[in-house]
């Protein structure tokens, strides 16, 4: 006993000896964490931002006439469109991993089991769409264009929760008040 007691520090000295490394130890880790979330909300921005160039084009697919539409015409333009959102779909399982696990989808790969992550299903619900779009008449694919802009909001809405840009543009602005030397 009397060893341990023998170790503790007996000075002011000594005790602030020990706090630094354990202060140091844990702002380093605050920090890591700081720039880990911004890292990955920097990406998640990049990400929705590619998802709703693509939506945008979806939407604006709807009103050309696929009769008239040529270099690349239609059929590839729809085409084009289904592989960026299908590529987006699976890039986005990386931002919004399942989970949990199913017990009647358990022979399913993880990130393919259904479980609600909003933005992707969004993303999902907007190829079901596009994959119905017409590349012969103009008129089917009119009527569609209401239920691709629905989830385009749907998709922008769920985004700006998650990223909370209110709160970013008062921390940006909180910055900018400083009086910084010039």
């Amino acid at each position: 006993m009397q060893d341990i007691l023998s170790l503790l520090p007996t000075s002011l000295n000594q005790i602030i000896a020990l706090l630094i490394p354990v202060m140091v130890a844990y702002f380093g880790y605050r920090f890591h964490e700081r720039m880990r979330l911004q890292h990955y909300f920097g990406e998640l921005r990049v990400w929705s931002s590619s998802c709703l160039d693509c939506l945008s084009e979806a939407v604006h697919l709807c009103e050309l006439d696929p009769e008239r539409t040529t270099d690349p015409n239609f059929f590839n333009r729809r085409h084009n469109i289904l592989q960026r959102l299908s590529s987006s779909i699976d890039q986005g399982r990386w931002f919004f991993p399942n989970a949990e696990v199913s017990d009647t989808e358990h022979w399913k790969l993880d990130s393919y089991q259904n479980f609600e992550r909003r933005p992707l299903d969004d993303l999902v619900y907007a190829y079901g769409a596009v994959k119905r779009l017409s590349y012969k008449d103009q008129a089917e694919n009119l009527l569609m264009k209401a239920p691709i802009v629905e989830i385009k909001k749907d998709f922008t809405s769920s985004i700006q929760v998650l990223l909370d840009p209110k709160k970013a543009h008062k921390q940006f602005g909180l910055a900018m008040k400083q009086n910084y030397p010039r």
